[in-house]
């Protein structure tokens, strides 16, 4: 913040220092921020510490995909659940709680299908609290590769039996297709 004279206002001296809450440097966090000047002695006027000025507010930012680190892409389904992580970008703080969203549950997803995501932030020091802001979709593909089943058998021998195929144990992949 700059603070000068008015046009006209003749006998002031400088300003030697602008305070916000006591403190020279210029706030950055949402807040109310009560501002004073330091003046030095001038030809017409003594000098002066803290001269309240007034006061100023930075507001609470509103939460955007911008102040977050997410990557959304698409995948074959292996089985396995697909969590999104979505953090605050590194520089980014007063940032509340994030809870991430998958078609409108909180369940990660496992199975084929596309999926919306979609995050409510919390309320923090800089930022207001915003609910279910979209990031965007993203695919579990299913596989286009069968998942085999392996099955190990025990061929038994017994005294006075034959077998066809001979008594042994064997391991064998059976492809199956996926079913939910």
């Amino acid at each position: 913040m700059t603070v000068t004279f008015k046009p006209g206002s003749a006998g002031f001296g400088t300003v030697t220092a602008v305070k916000y809450n006591g403190v020279t440097t210029p706030p950055t966090a949402a807040g109310s921020y009560g501002v004073t000047a330091d003046i030095s002695a001038g030809a017409g006027h003594a000098a002066i510490d803290n001269l309240p000025l007034g006061s100023f507010t930075i507001a609470k930012a509103t939460p955007t995909p911008t102040v977050l680190d997410f990557t959304l892409s698409d995948i074959a389904c292996t089985g396995r659940p697909y969590p999104v992580p979505v953090i605050p970008v590194k520089d980014i703080a007063g940032l509340g709680e994030i809870t991430v969203y998958y078609n409108g549950s909180t369940t990660v997803p496992v199975d084929p299908g596309e999926y919306l995501v979609t995050v409510d932030i919390a309320g923090g020091a800089n930022y207001a609290a915003i609910y279910g802001l979209p990031l965007g979709a993203f695919t579990i593909q299913e596989s286009p590769i069968p998942v085999p089943t392996r099955f190990r058998v025990l061929l038994p021998s017994a005294a006075g039996l034959t077998t066809d195929p001979p008594a042994r144990t064997a391991s064998t992949a059976v492809p199956t297709s996926r079913s939910r």
